[in-house]
């Protein structure tokens, strides 16, 4: 119980770091109000990401994260809203010839962690309750996130069986399959989830590729057998 609460606290104390050092410098335009409410707080942080306002929304994320500290999805859009904020630094980093100042004092909690963490609440949400699908494909989602992509083809199969007739499950399951040059069965599952949504030109796309995925490997070279020794005993 203890390492638990230790857990949580770090993590809590990473957050906060988050929110001290992350806009150091920055102007009133990346401030956000104080949210008393966790849906309000997340929406405000959707609402900030659409509008490419990456710092307001890891700001609204943040306090979502401690109004609901056990609710998975302010964990996962948080990590969305790190990751793109990364990746903006990673391209100003190549481009520029001036380094990012920082602080070594302090440490900014990346993507990667937050979304282990709200793959661990997404774990604990479909163990107390099977039957929600919504649950197991955002843990799918999560687990894309951290490339654990076979994990994440479970989550989607499990979110697919609870609810078919969600075509969103089949098309990430079918996208997943295709990471994990599975062609021939993300072939079958594209090709079912065009069925149902036949003007969908971008699962038209994905199927193509997938296609071909497997003709490649149909094609592959048969790797030679090992030669044996002659006079070798059996």
């Amino acid at each position: 119980m203890t390492l638990d609460f230790l857990r949580i606290f770090a993590f809590g104390a990473c957050l906060f770091l988050v929110g001290c050092s992350a806009d150091e410098g920055s102007s009133d335009m990346n401030e956000v109000p104080i949210f008393t409410d966790f849906n309000t707080a997340l929406k405000a942080g959707n609402r900030f990401l659409e509008e490419d306002r990456t710092e307001k929304a890891v700001k609204a994320y943040i306090q979502a994260t401690e109004l609901d500290p056990k609710n998975p999805e302010g964990f996962f859009q948080l990590g969305i809203a790190l990751a793109e904020r990364e990746r903006v630094r990673d391209e100003e980093s190549r481009i520029s010839v001036t380094p990012r100042p920082s602080n070594s004092s302090e440490r900014e909690i990346n993507s990667r962690e937050v979304f282990e963490k709200s793959v661990l609440l997404y774990g604990e949400v479909t163990r107390k309750s099977p039957q929600d699908h919504e649950s197991f494909f955002n843990l799918g989602r999560a687990l894309n996130r951290l490339d654990r992509d076979s994990d994440a083809e479970k989550a989607y199969r499990e979110a697919l069986r609870i609810a078919p007739e969600i075509n969103e499950y089949r098309v990430k399951l079918g996208e997943t399959l295709m990471k994990l040059a599975k062609w021939g069965e993300a072939v079958v599952v594209l090709r079912k989830a065009a069925e149902i949504d036949p003007d969908n030109f971008d699962l038209s796309e994905k199927i193509e590729s997938a296609e071909l995925g497997r003709k490649r490997l149909s094609f592959a070279p048969t790797p030679s057998p090992t030669p044996t020794v002659e006079g070798a005993e059996d």
